[in-house]
């Protein structure tokens, strides 16, 4: 068993002779199954102990990978969802780096600011006033650079490119 994984071995001796003349032979079927759900099955066939333990660690393996697929395929979607959020809200959102230049901005800055995403590539600090509102954002914002703890929402002044 790999982490959440398994395979399920069911087995039954048959009548075989191996290399060492002895009368054995497994059936087995290996169920790939991830942690929520089986998969597939393999058909039954006559399997050795190294065949069975090669198979049980292939059949790992898909249900990892087809594990993968399917979290990455949920990833997706919900990325989508809350990128239709973002880009159809009334609000503008922005994401800088710790020197204040912005790296993204929704596109609501062209009615918040009067620019394009693409044209505010800048220091979000070009794009606020000189009012006393706006120095509360100030200090949020280089808190939560030196602190790298999540601040409370604030509003800006914001200055329009018209």
């Amino acid at each position: 068993q790999t982490e959440g994984y398994s395979t399920e071995n069911k087995g039954q001796v048959l009548t075989h002779k191996n290399n060492r003349h002895e009368d054995i032979e497994i059936t087995i079927t290996v169920a790939i199954a991830s942690k929520e759900q089986q998969i597939s099955e393999l058909n039954k066939y006559d399997f050795l102990d190294e065949e069975r333990t090669l198979l049980s660690g292939i059949a790992n393996q898909i249900a990892q990978k087809v594990d993968q697929i399917q979290k990455r395929k949920e990833l997706q979607k919900a990325e989508k969802k809350y990128r239709n959020v973002v880009e159809h809200s009334t609000n503008m959102f922005y994401q800088h780096d710790t020197e204040g230049v912005l790296k993204y901005v929704s596109p609501q800055s062209v009615e918040f600011l009067g620019f394009r995403p693409e044209e505010t590539i800048h220091k979000w600090t070009e794009f606020i006033t000189d009012h006393p509102l706006n120095r509360k954002g100030e200090a949020l914002t280089q808190k939560a650079i030196e602190t790298g703890e999540i601040q409370p929402p604030y509003e800006l002044q914001l200055k329009t490119g018209d």
